[in-house]
């Protein structure tokens, strides 16, 4: 199995749930913005756009064949998969949410994590490849 592999698999699997919560967002963003406790508007259809943005970038850093800039962009997208972690922390804790909004929050930051930390470790495998 080639280096990458691991990687590749993590950027596309993160690439997969942000479309999935990009599309929520867009279709359904009045509803469940009532649902977690947030006010009808703006806010969840533009994370949506935010994140089908950020799907598009996944995608194309998964199918780089440069390994460099996979490696660097792979770094890049697990640094800002562990800023969403963090900074989910105190919306939850003194944030505008319910608590359906919060554990919603608390369960996608679990997921966000498990995706970066998988990048993260791909990235590793590449580098010890480089060094070898």
């Amino acid at each position: 199995m080639p280096r990458s592999t691991l990687l590749r698999r993590a950027l596309r699997a993160n690439a997969a749930f942000s479309g999935a919560c990009a599309t929520l967002f867009l279709a359904a963003g009045d509803p469940i913005s009532r649902a977690i406790g947030l006010p009808e508007g703006p806010i969840l259809p533009v994370l949506g756009v935010g994140l089908a943005g950020f799907a598009v970038f996944l995608l194309v850093t998964a199918g780089r064949s440069d390994i460099r800039k996979l490696q660097n962009e792979g770094l890049t997208h697990s640094l800002a998969d562990f800023a969403w972690v963090i900074g989910s922390a105190p919306v939850i804790a003194f944030g505008p949410m319910n608590t359906t909004g919060n554990l919603a929050l608390a369960a996608v930051s679990a997921v966000v994590l498990a995706l970066g930390l998988a990048q993260w470790i791909g990235v590793q495998r590449l580098r010890q490849t480089a060094e070898a």
